[in-house]
């Protein structure tokens, strides 16, 4: 089984999802009607938790889970080779694969819990939602500092990794700016939710990215059953 649309899947899939669950919300749930990106009038988790759009959050997202963890570490053992090749060694794809599976395991634990109102719940909800962003954001750029400093094969690459870099960067960034506004502002939810919607399609453009690196650098994977 070819593994080399990984990425792919695991970058678009979940945010086509969440798109069509908040379209979903907006027709059966009493949630404004707008464009989250640009007016925040809903967060990701109001699009996924009420009936029937959390019917389609959870069955794409628990599966997501897994391909991302999946993606993580065979995206290790892809940079581990590309440092082997280049005559380097580093702990990079294992702290890589360690945080990629730690975001899996935040992302199913947001997913199970998203939709109740239980005190506990809703401290399970959180807790996997900031460590699921947490550790990717982390992830992506140790890789994409790793990439940068191996020689690249054409202009393309050196363009990803370039773009790669900048949107593992910018959530840093706009943390940064957004916790120096919260501090002086008592309402804070409407950029609050403009910056999750940006910054969760931000790190998943970053996954999808790697698909190209992958051919660029000739990585083929495959998945093999005997």
């Amino acid at each position: 089984m070819m593994l080399r649309a990984l990425p792919l899947i695991t970058g678009i899939s979940p945010m086509i999802a969440v798109n069509v669950c908040y379209l979903i919300a907006v027709r059966y749930v009493p949630i404004p009607a707008c464009i989250p990106y640009f007016s925040g009038c809903a967060s990701i988790s109001m699009a996924g938790r009420y009936e029937p759009a959390n019917i389609l959050f959870r069955a794409v997202m628990l599966p997501e889970a897994a391909l991302l963890a999946v993606y993580w570490v065979v995206t290790a053992a892809w940079l581990g080779k590309l440092l082997e090749k280049d005559g380097r060694s580093s702990v990079a794809p294992t702290w890589i694969a360690g945080m990629g599976i730690g975001c899996s395991i935040a992302l199913i634990l947001y997913t199970v819990h998203l939709g109740f109102d239980v005190p506990f719940y809703e401290f399970m909800r959180r807790f996997g939602v900031y460590f699921y962003f947490g550790l990717m954001v982390i992830a992506q750029l140790v890789l994409a500092i790793q990439l940068s400093k191996l020689p690249v094969v054409s202009s393309l690459m050196t363009n990803i990794i370039r773009v790669k870099y900048v949107l593992a960067v910018t959530p840093f960034v706009v943390g940064v700016i957004f916790l120096g506004i919260k501090a002086t502002h008592d309402d804070v939810k409407v950029l609050e939710r403009i910056i999750e919607w940006n910054m969760a399609l931000a790190a998943h453009i970053n996954i999808a990215l790697t698909y190209y690196l992958w051919r660029e650098t000739g990585f083929k994977a495959r998945l093999f059953v005997d």
